[in-house]
């Protein structure tokens, strides 16, 4: 019998590499909606993270009829009004983060900590830090916490390397958010009490006049729920910040950037986010101190003399995001909004401060 011998056909190599083409381009119409859905999980699980924090902060009201303060002594100290605020001269620098702890299911660290010791060794004016720096808190607060950090933000999110804590607070681990503290006015960063910051206020671009500046949380105080005339659900709580994000603004990560926030300890541009607008449209505090705001613009006014050529310090004091086109906020009454950063600057400020008076409408 015959047998006949099966032919077999080989690809050649035009067929191979068309094969290979075709493979190629498949996945690169596949990679960004891939990308597209990694980012929208990341992004529900900073809006998730945020919810989380708010339910923290209405616990902790429940318990003590009052928000936890932004910040508990910090070393940086100026302007003091006895009479009405008081003076300390022992430097804590205790962040509303640590109080939180119990109420985001981090009660065990939260029993580590001695509050009767700082919580970080800044100590730009205040020159006693309790227990002095190091000390038993230090190794607690390079803790990092996945509810206080932004999946989607790139940044190094351990603890730092820099030791220069006496002018930053250096050596901890870093947060993705910011407490609210209002407008940026007399006193404001500059460590005047809670208790005083109400007396100050400003004007905005849309001819509003006299707007007190004071936010939801400061110095050695906070907000009660019936200090938040605004409503609840028209003031922000607590916002977004990045990481760090260099003057490209492609790119991320730096490690020791001096103003990068952390959650443990005060850092004078890392636990608050405020804002100040100014009526002139040209001036450089419209992009300063707005959602995603630069510090530096060689395009506007200067204001106070300041440089405004770029520098590394590109968010500082603001909310900030690497979500497209904006960022997340907590509102007073525990709601989370996505906020365009093209978002009105007078709205945008308004939107931050417990007591304008004013009508914010739709945002």
């Amino acid at each position: 019998m015959l047998r006949v011998k099966s032919m077999r056909r080989a690809f050649t190599l035009i067929e191979l590499l068309v094969v290979i083409a075709i493979i190629a381009i498949l996945v690169a119409l596949l990679l960004p909606a891939v990308q597209s859905a990694r980012e929208a999980a990341r992004r529900s699980q900073c809006k998730n993270n945020l919810k989380q924090i708010g339910l923290a902060l209405h616990n902790y009201h429940n318990t003590y009829g009052v928000f936890c303060p932004g910040v508990v002594n910090s070393g940086l100290h100026h302007a003091p009004d006895v009479s009405r605020g008081g003076m300390h001269t022992t430097a804590l620098n205790h962040t509303g983060w640590v109080y939180l702890l119990p109420y985001i299911d981090q009660e065990a660290l939260y029993n580590q900590f001695d509050l009767n010791l700082a919580t970080n060794g800044y100590s730009n004016t205040i020159t006693n830090v309790q227990g002095g720096w190091p000390n038993a808190n230090s190794p607690l607060v390079r803790t990092p916490i996945s509810t206080y950090l932004c999946p989607s933000d790139e940044g190094e999110k351990g603890p730092e390397v820099r030791t220069d804590y006496v002018n930053y607070g250096a050596d901890h681990a870093r947060t993705n958010y910011l407490f609210c503290a209002g407008g940026h006015g007399v006193g404001w960063p500059n460590d005047r009490y809670y208790s005083i910051f109400d007396q100050a206020a400003s004007n905005l671009p849309n001819g509003a006049t006299g707007v007190p500046y004071r936010g939801m949380f400061g110095f050695n105080g906070a907000a009660r729920i019936a200090d938040i005339v605004d409503g609840t659900s028209n003031t922000i709580a607590i916002t977004e910040s990045i990481i760090y994000r260099s003057p490209n603004r492609n790119l991320f990560g730096r490690v020791d950037d001096a103003y990068t926030p952390i959650w443990a300890g005060h850092r004078r541009h890392g636990t608050f986010a405020n804002n100040h607008p100014n009526i002139d449209p040209n001036h450089i505090n419209n992009i300063r101190y707005h959602l995603n705001g630069e510090l530096h613009d060689p395009d506007a006014t200067p204001y106070g003399g300041q440089p405004t050529t770029p520098d590394v310090r590109v968010h500082v004091n603001v909310a900030s995001s690497i979500h497209p086109g904006g960022a997340h906020f907590l509102m007073g009454d525990g709601s989370t909004r996505f906020i365009s950063e093209g978002v009105d600057r007078s709205t945008y400020a308004i939107l931050t401060r417990i007591a304008s008076g004013q009508d914010v409408g739709e945002f």
